[in-house]
């Protein structure tokens, strides 16, 4: 029998122009999954209707494509932001319910600070209120901690001990393959690949750059329990073809190509 097919889903904002554009670019692409980020003001879940989260699920069913993933993309300490917390948190509560309205099984946020006597009780707190929210939406939440997703992520997630919640990984940020137990439990990844530059990392095509992807990939796909790869591309002077190219490369690298 086939090996079943690897979910890979497409960054919706990798995309220019408003969402019809780029769920019309995804379907060009050859994607039937996308994810985006609910801090797009088009998909804010605080200001859409019950009636636009309709029309958009009979669009997205007309277009064969399936919401795999919303993702609350914040910056600095994301969650764990003290000037901000309170609102973040209730933006992610309404992510999560706007997920299980589209039938997303996937989410993400971004949290640091967990490691940091300054802000560490406050991202543990989240934390276990972000467990509450993805257990009672039965929504599989990933947490994307762009300052150091290691250890005391990790540490955090067994104490929790919730079945809902995963490590989120984004490659531009990881210089090397996880190791094993956190691989184990990776749930979304974003994909890409960065070159070094005299002006800081800049996003490449895949492979092109300094970051392992084929062997993270190989590392996360061996030890994970079904992660969504998502396709993205930030830098908006990408070639034209890079996220479909992309899609082929790691369909073919998941296959073992």
């Amino acid at each position: 029998p086939m090996p079943p097919r690897a979910p890979i889903a497409v960054w919706l904002g990798s995309y220019p122009g408003d969402l019809r554009r780029a769920f019309q670019a995804a379907r060009r692409d050859d994607f039937d999954l996308v994810a985006a980020a609910t801090t797009d003001s088009q998909l804010d879940p605080r200001t859409l209707t019950r009636s636009a989260i309709r029309h958009l699920r009979v669009h997205l069913r007309g277009l064969g494509l399936s919401l795999a993933q919303l993702t609350v993309e914040l910056p600095g300490r994301g969650l764990a932001d003290p000037a901000r917390a309170d609102e973040a948190f209730e933006r992610l509560k309404a992510t999560l319910e706007l997920a299980r309205q589209l039938e997303a099984p996937h989410a993400g946020v971004t949290l640091a600070g967990i490691g940091d006597p300054a802000t560490a009780d406050l991202a543990r707190e989240l934390l276990a209120g972000a467990a509450d929210l993805a257990d009672h939406q039965r929504v599989r939440l990933s947490v994307f901690d762009p300052v150091d997703a290691g250890e005391d992520l990790l540490r955090l997630l067994d104490q929790l001990d919730c079945p809902w919640l995963r490590v989120g990984l984004d490659l531009a940020a990881q210089p090397a393959p996880p190791a094993e137990p956190l691989a184990a439990r990776i749930g979304d990844v974003f994909v890409r690949d960065v070159a070094p530059t005299a002006a800081g990392p800049r996003e490449v095509p895949l492979g092109r750059g300094q970051v392992p992807v084929r062997e993270t990939l190989a590392c996360i796909a061996a030890a994970a329990d079904d992660p969504l790869w998502i396709i993205r591309y930030d830098d908006p002077a990408r070639p034209v073809d890079a996220l479909r190219l992309a899609r082929e490369h790691v369909a073919g690298w998941l296959c073992g190509g």
